[in-house]
């Protein structure tokens, strides 16, 4: 009876020193999407990827959340939380915001076991849109519409100016070194030579983003005239924030 008591207690003894398994050390690093280049407000071709692995071993860690945070330069993501997958990755679409430069895109994990936040950050380079959208007005800044009324003289030969730049989608205001051609249509059946580019058809540059083109009337014609400006620059000229109405009476 002694030598079975003396068994069971070796036997409990060995089964209590049993080691515990090692608890995990979750990292976060970005793995794809780092460092694209494109134009404001523009969504990345290449997702953003962040992958949480246990530090000692490399191995992924699935299922575990990942927040994005916007860290700089403004944009947006398609969604604000996303979860790894069996490779431990976790995937968002990144869309710049409309500050040209660096942009910034942070993924965060929170340590279950600590509360710590582990994180690394994607960046962008974000540059200027291309001119989609020439705007014209009767004074030397965008009218909100794109567009405004221009009340010119009712004297034949007086003279008047439109003031006109370049936009991006984003109505960031943008350079454009092309020339820029001017149409006139009339309404009620007048010719369309009432007006005319008065001086150089080059137009003359007020600062570096607003030029100045001077136009005087050669004749009575219509009660409304639509000057249109137009550029090869331009990708897209949006009707009717293209055209600038002129109005006169003759």
């Amino acid at each position: 009876m002694k030598n079975v008591l003396v068994v069971l207690a070796a036997v409990t003894t060995a089964c209590g020193s049993e080691p515990s398994a090692p608890r995990q050390q979750p990292s976060l690093s970005i793995v794809a999407g780092d460092n694209q280049v494109d134009t404001i407000g523009s969504t990345l071709p290449i997702q953003i990827a962040a992958a949480v692995t246990d530090r000692t071993t490399g191995a992924p860690l699935p299922g575990r959340v990942v927040n994005w945070i916007i860290a700089g330069g403004g944009g947006s993501v398609f969604v604000p939380v996303t979860q790894t997958g069996n490779d431990g990755i976790a995937r968002n679409t990144y869309t710049l915001g409309s500050s040209v430069g660096v942009q910034k895109l942070l993924a965060r994990y929170i340590d279950p076991d600590t509360g710590t936040p582990i994180t690394d950050t994607a960046f962008a380079t974000a540059l200027p849109g291309r001119p989609t959208l020439l705007w014209a007005n009767n004074e030397a800044f965008p009218h909100p519409d794109g567009i405004a009324w221009v009340l010119v003289p009712v004297t034949p030969g007086a003279p008047f100016s439109v003031y006109f730049g370049f936009q991006d989608r984003n109505r960031n205001a943008r350079r454009c070194t092309d020339l820029v051609t001017w149409t006139y249509a009339g309404n009620n059946g007048f010719p369309d030579d009432t007006v005319r580019v008065n001086g150089p058809a080059v137009a003359t540059a007020v600062d570096s983003l607003t030029w100045r083109q001077d136009f005087v009337i050669t004749g009575p014609g219509a009660s409304l005239m639509n000057f249109t400006p137009q550029a090869a620059c331009n990708t897209t000229i949006v009707d009717p924030l293209g055209g600038v109405p002129v109005l006169y009476q003759p």
